[in-house]
């Protein structure tokens, strides 16, 4: 075994930080990425009120940035397109620490303008390149309205006084008169998932959220609710899950918005595969502002299941896995979506995970990520045989009785976990046996700047683990906080290497926990190439 080590320092103290040491050219933990959205507002929302065409009046509410260390202010613009902004600021606003609001009052819609943009600005640093997008839905926008319980599907419907019935005959409506949008008011729309799901159209969006008759829209007051009543499985499979809405093929992008719905899958016995949204063969839509459901399975149950090379934005929704012996918040199969500022919880079942990944390359950012409730294994994030980017989410295990991971990572090579808050969780009434706030088989990567908890099992447990790596393993560690937890636990650690093969570990602060047998900063059990710089411990460095 080969272990090179630079400045091995052991201290009592974990809060203390030190430095002026070598081997680190600078802090990372201070650094900006101005690329990415940890400063970027977090939502977007209008309502216009204006009855004119192409006039816009009414309050425009921006959830403020996750971080605004470095933001002083708030520019509104008007945008052909959900990052092209057009000349012309609206208006600016400073930041308060709190949700911030702009208010339009007869402004009138530029010709080509589609977006309302909120960027973040320092004077410093100027804006951030990537806004936060809103899309203009004009309160007298030529569209197809819809209301199940007033509407009738008739050529010639899908006015605001005459509005067609179902969802899907809107869509159809709108594509004839070369609409792209259709506005659906609140109520329960009852959808066959099986043999007849919401077939998504593209450049044609759905919104959701209007109160019937006046066609005010507010989400949190008119609900408009898609379930999955279906009693047969002809035509589905692991691929093909019975779901509300079918977003198919390429030609679905990021111009068709499903916006302001509940989706809620099968909950009837008897379905071996349920989801809420399933996107398949290239399908990118943008869903936003979504409360969604996976439903109930015999085997699976997915709020989102995407497949072959889709890659939808996945935005500001609240996702629930539902329940299965697989139960997945988002299930990614060779897909690479975009996923941010969601709330997103595996479910209940025998094994489940907030976000589940084979052969996928997701942007995951921004996030609350919970594993869920699963009875045997369960994982905030999973990664099978995938690369991608993890970065400025709380991720956390779940309850389970055997493993609980905050994130996974099989055969995974570049993997880029960066600035999130993970942990192994675990659970105060007992169990799970063992938690690992990462756990690494066979995978490289880069694990930087996080905050990482291996869990604690007050209730009673074998392990908990900050980092756990083996199977020739050869992540990059730096820049991380790793506390191993473990109250209640048999045994703890900060890091534990098995059979890993040229792992960097540079400029952590460790601590190995409160394991009541054994804690330990940093084990190495038949690891070879292992190089440790600037390493601080509240224990011993090593236990080999």
């Amino acid at each position: 075994m080969k272990v090179f080590r630079c400045s091995v320092l052991r201290v009592v103290l974990v809060g203390i930080i030190f430095s002026g040491l070598s081997c680190v050219s600078q802090d990372i933990f201070s650094k900006v990425d101005p690329e990415v959205g940890r400063y970027s507002a977090r939502l977007v929302t209008f309502s216009d009120t204006n009855p004119a065409l192409g006039v816009l009046s009414g309050t425009i509410d921006v959830v403020n940035a996750l971080d605004e260390s470095k933001v002083t202010d708030y520019r509104l613009y008007w945008g052909s397109g959900p990052a092209t902004k057009l000349s012309g600021m609206i208006e600016g606003t400073p930041k308060t620490g709190a949700p911030v609001a702009f208010t339009l009052s007869n402004r009138t819609i530029p010709t080509a303008a589609t977006y309302l943009l909120v960027y973040s600005y320092n004077a410093a640093e100027g804006e951030l390149k990537y806004p936060t997008a809103c899309v203009i839905i004009d309160l007298t926008d030529i569209g197809i309205y819809v209301d199940g319980a007033l509407g009738v599907d008739a050529i010639g419907n899908g006015t605001r006084t005459n509005p067609v019935a179902t969802i899907q005959f809107g869509i159809a409506r709108a594509a004839a008169e070369g609409y792209q949008a259709v506005h659906v008011a609140e109520g329960t729309y009852l959808i066959d998932g099986d043999i007849d799901p919401i077939i998504l159209s593209e450049g044609i969006s759905l919104y959701g959220g209007y109160q019937s008759v006046t066609w005010t829209r507010d989400l949190g007051l008119y609900a408009s609710i898609l379930e999955d009543n279906s009693t047969t499985e002809g035509t589905t499979g692991v691929g093909n899950p019975n779901r509300c809405i079918a977003a198919v093929g390429n030609l679905i992008t990021n111009a068709t918005t499903v916006n302001g719905f509940y989706i809620n899958g099968n909950t009837l016995v008897g379905r071996a595969y349920t989801a809420g949204i399933n996107c398949l063969n290239g399908a990118s839509p943008f869903i936003v502002n979504c409360t969604i459901n996976g439903g109930n399975a015999l085997t699976r149950s997915s709020g989102i299941f995407t497949s072959n090379g889709s890659a939808p934005l996945i935005r500001s929704s609240t996702i629930d896995g539902g329940n299965a012996p697989e139960v997945r918040g988002i299930h990614n199969n060779t897909s690479a979506p975009i996923i941010a500022w969601n709330t997103i919880n595996g479910g209940a079942g025998t094994n489940s995970a907030g976000i589940y990944n084979i052969n996928s390359t997701p942007e995951i950012n921004g996030n609350v990520i919970d594993a869920g409730n699963g009875t045997n294994q369960v994982y905030g994030i999973y990664n099978d045989s995938s690369a991608g980017i993890i970065r400025y989410n709380t991720v956390r295990g779940g309850f389970s009785a055997v493993n609980s991971y905050g994130i996974y990572n099989l055969d995974s090579g570049a993997v880029t976990i960066r600035q999130n808050d993970i942990n192994g969780q675990g659970n105060p009434s007992g169990g799970p046996l063992n938690t690992y706030g990462i756990y690494n088989t066979n995978t490289s990567g880069t694990i930087l700047n996080n905050t990482i908890h291996g869990g604690d099992l007050p209730g009673g447990g074998t392990l908990c683990v900050g980092i756990y790596s083996d199977l020739n393993s050869s992540p990059l560690i730096e820049n991380n906080i790793i506390n191993a937890g473990g109250n209640g636990a048999t045994i703890s650690r900060g890091i534990d290497l098995t059979n890993s093969l040229g792992t960097r570990i540079f400029n952590n602060r460790i601590d190995g926990g409160s394991g009541l047998s054994l804690s330990t900063a940093v084990r190495l059990n038949t690891s070879d190439n292992v190089l440790i710089c600037l390493l601080y411990t509240s224990d011993a460095a090593d236990e080999e």
